[in-house]
């Protein structure tokens, strides 16, 4: 079990994320803060952008993709408080965000690339913040480092490069925890070539070896019926 501590959450800097308000204006994103990328992979948040919610989620339902839950599931029976300050990182529709907030997750903040998801996310009303922004490896994510107690990722990273990970562990203060659930790596070459030859694997071990962060005990975890009835990954590592 992770040991209960007192930790006090640090603060966001307020020119980086904007509080959500009790109105929902969609024609203008309210409470939503959108960072804008400039570099050669903005054609790529572009599109990412104008994915349809709606859509997604009968796709991820037709996938029986479970990622969120047992991630969710995973980190809460590390026994983090409930009043941590969480970061659902590439958030999606918020269904990592939804279910923290079923297991009693109060303080959580989102980020994604797409405008179009956040809205359908922050109707979910499971975030204080939401964050548009797309990841990118030569832009620093827009929140200052150490400004979270723990990350918490579901499929994150066949969208995002796992070689952003560095600048993800730099915004989660020492101590905290960044979990996330993956799939096989056999599915997950068809999807990112990259993945091949256990690429993942060792670079998620040369930040281990950089010292930047540690597996916790016990993890990864195997977790059954990840998405399409095929097992996947929980990770669960300790940012020094």
């Amino acid at each position: 079990m992770f040991e209960k501590l007192n930790w006090k959450p640090v603060g966001v800097n307020c020119t980086s994320a904007v509080k959500m308000t009790d109105e929902s204006d969609k024609s203008n994103c309210t409470g939503i803060h959108q960072h804008t990328s400039h570099h050669s992979h903005e054609h790529v948040a572009l599109s990412h952008n104008s994915w349809n919610a709606e859509d997604y989620e009968k796709k991820l339902k037709a996938m029986n993709y479970n990622g969120p839950k047992l991630v969710a599931e995973q980190f809460d029976a590390l026994g983090i408080p409930n009043d941590s300050k969480i970061m659902d990182l590439a958030a999606g529709t918020g269904l990592v965000g939804s279910a923290l907030k079923d297991l009693g997750y109060t303080n959580i903040d989102a980020l994604d690339g797409s405008v179009e998801m956040l809205v359908a996310a922050k109707e979910r009303q499971c975030y204080q913040n939401i964050i548009a922004h797309f990841i990118e490896r030569d832009t620093k994510l827009p929140v200052d480092d150490h400004s979270y107690d723990h990350i918490i990722m579901s499929g994150a990273l066949c969208h995002i490069d796992f070689e952003n990970l560095p600048q993800i562990i730099s915004i989660c203060r020492p101590g905290g925890i960044i979990c996330w659930a993956i799939g096989q790596s056999e599915d997950l070459i068809r999807m990112e070539p990259k993945f091949s030859d256990g690429r993942f694997e060792k670079y998620v071990n040369s930040l281990c070896d950089q010292n930047l962060w540690e597996f916790l005990p016990g993890f990864p975890k195997n977790v059954e019926n990840f998405a399409m009835e095929r097992d996947g990954w929980v990770y669960a590592m300790k940012v020094l």
